[in-house]
């Protein structure tokens, strides 16, 4: 990448934040993409601020990519006065002032550090995609701030529930506008033939009905159909490149840097928002997302495939109006997106809260949602850790509870491995290495054989396996 740092419309508005947050314990940044929130805004508060400024994403690459690009703007190494940590990635030292992490990571940092006492201000971008570690770690914040009044929290979004007005006692708001380009919106024609074909087929259709110059950036649901794809169209499209969180420094540079002919990037919705993507002109949405559904039947989360709602589809269509005019093709039918949830109800609302309950315990501090759990979810995920040992009949964590939360896994194969120990399954790491593959891949239904796999191997009675995982 060039070592450039361009004008951002953030820019001028700068100044103007950095008094606002000297005044304000709370600052709500309703800023469109392609602003420049997610690089320029946590640096220009770090280097105001004594102690350090944590910045939470929702997944890991955007993490990564907007600490390296905050490094390269400001010629920095990455890991030094900035960096980032997320699971089996750390890049920060005792001197960093800014350090990006997921949100998942942050939550168990405070439970060697509930009070943050080295930190001065907790950002939290994209703040509209309400994961549940998202609600956790806001409820977590606000009693943080309510011990210490010093300490300043952000919400960055490209929309603002209203209702967050309220539930701060100190706030300001302050809104950001990008200069937005055109971007033509096409949709399929609503005829079963067409929308049944295969994706693959869907997108190489789009390709080429597209000018032959400017990159084109891809939404899929998964890796298996960003794979299939790029098989597909390999050999008449040239350079087709797939976006994800373990590339490499030099993939990265390859595929989200300036290339020699036109580039086509496959990519989840870890394209979605966040790091802006140079030179992306077109979009061609599959309007699916993959998530991890929790299933009350099986008491597991499975896989599925859901359509995207429509404020996530006009995120995807925005990366092709950030630098000029685009084209964005929706490989679904105008009366489909029509009929579309407007906006993501808030995971806490649905999700399991079994690791929830569990990690609650741990931190012991009280927590001040926004939007509060169930009380009947809430309640089955305490009755669960019981269950499980983790908790005792009072609600307190156990000495197995600690050792369960040892292990960067949730509360049923942390159970699961803490059983094989005492067991006496003399290959620990192997099963570590197979929970490790799958979970970030997840593939928990492949664990489960896995692990039925595994247990068979080691010739060990399964009972005690099967139980820890109720």
């Amino acid at each position: 990448m060039e070592n450039l740092k361009v004008p951002l419309p953030i820019d001028p508005y700068l100044d103007s934040i950095l008094k606002a947050g000297q005044i304000h314990s709370t600052l709500l940044i309703k800023a469109s993409p392609g602003s420049g929130k997610t690089t320029r805004l946590p640096w220009a508060m770090a280097k105001n601020l004594k102690g350090r400024v944590l910045v939470l994403e929702p997944r890991r690459l955007a993490a990564k990519l907007a600490a390296q690009r905050i490094a390269q703007e400001e010629d920095f190494e990455i890991g030094a006065q900035v960096g980032y940590h997320f699971r089996y990635e750390k890049k920060i030292s005792s001197n960093t002032k800014l350090i990006f992490y997921t949100e998942g990571t942050f939550l168990r940092t405070l439970i060697h550090d509930p009070h943050l006492n080295d930190v001065d201000m907790v950002i939290l971008d994209e703040f509209h995609e309400r994961h549940l570690e998202t609600d956790v770690a806001l409820a977590a914040l606000r009693s943080i701030q309510k011990a210490r009044p010093g300490f300043k929290i952000i919400l960055m979004s490209a929309t603002l529930d209203t209702k967050i007005f309220d539930y701060f006692e100190d706030s300001k708001t302050i809104e950001i506008e990008a200069p937005r380009f055109q971007v033509d919106i096409h949709y399929l024609p609503n005829q079963p033939s067409i929308l049944n074909e295969a994706l693959e087929v869907k997108v190489k259709k789009a390709l080429t009905t597209l000018p032959s110059e400017g990159d084109v950036l891809v939404f899929l649901p998964g890796m298996r159909e960003m794979l299939k794809t790029q098989n597909y169209l390999q050999d008449q499209f040239g350079e087709v490149h797939l976006l994800h969180g373990e590339l490499s420094k030099e993939e990265q540079d390859r595929t989200i840097g300036p290339g020699r002919s036109r580039k086509i990037i496959l990519a989840t919705n870890i394209a979605e928002s966040s790091v802006t993507i140079p030179g992306i002109k077109f979009v061609i949405d599959s309007g699916i997302q993959r998530q991890a559904i929790f299933s009350p039947w099986t008491g597991l989360k499975t896989l599925t495939d859901k359509p995207i709602t429509q404020s996530s589809a006009i995120q995807r269509a925005g990366r092709a109006g950030r630098t000029s005019d685009g084209i964005c093709h929706r490989l679904y039918a105008e009366l489909d997106y029509k009929e579309r949830a407007p906006f993501t109800i808030p995971e806490i609302l649905s999700a399991d809260l079994t690791d929830t309950v569990l990690l609650v315990s741990e931190i012991q501090n009280e927590l001040l949602w926004f939007t509060p759990p169930p009380p009947e979810g809430w309640n089955k995920a305490k009755i669960l850790n019981q269950k499980l040992g983790s908790l005792d009949a009072a609600g307190n964590l156990t000495p197995l509870g600690k050792k369960m939360m040892s292990y960067p896994l949730d509360a049923r194969l942390s159970r699961a491995l803490v059983a094989g120990e005492n067991l006496g399954l003399p290959q620990k790491k192997k099963l570590l290495r197979f929970i490790s593959e799958d979970i970030e891949g997840d593939r928990y239904g492949t664990l489960m054989n896995r692990l039925s796999g595994y247990i068979k191997e080691e010739g060990s009675d399964s009972s005690p396996w099967e139980k820890a995982l109720l």
